[in-house]
């Protein structure tokens, strides 16, 4: 098993969370640390943090490791806000998400 880098795309919404949901199932079946390149990402919503999520569960679940391969950008990080993932982050999340910076 080896590393592999996801690459979100520019959009990253429910219209096409799809695609994206079967990069990451693949990726995690293949591979022992999977890393998200948001890049290029300027669109996202809620279905792409419960995506993410439920891929940090599966992979913690089978040993695995899912990082992000840049802390969160602004529109991540508006969108953990607006979600609620900040105020409500534990440790572990605020190292996944935020690379261990707690946002002002």
């Amino acid at each position: 098993m080896s590393n592999i880098v996801v690459a979100v795309g520019a959009s990253s919404t429910i219209a096409s969370i799809v695609r994206l949901h079967n990069d990451i199932e693949a990726a995690i079946a293949a591979h022992a640390d999977i890393a998200l390149d948001l890049a290029d990402t300027c669109e996202l919503d809620l279905s792409f943090l419960q995506l993410v999520e439920a891929a940090r569960r599966c992979c913690s679940k089978e040993g695995k490791s899912l990082r992000l391969l840049r802390t969160a950008g602004p529109a991540l990080a508006q969108q953990l806000d607006r979600a609620g993932f900040t105020a409500a982050a534990s440790a572990d999340d605020i190292a996944f998400w935020l690379h261990g910076e707690q946002q002002q």
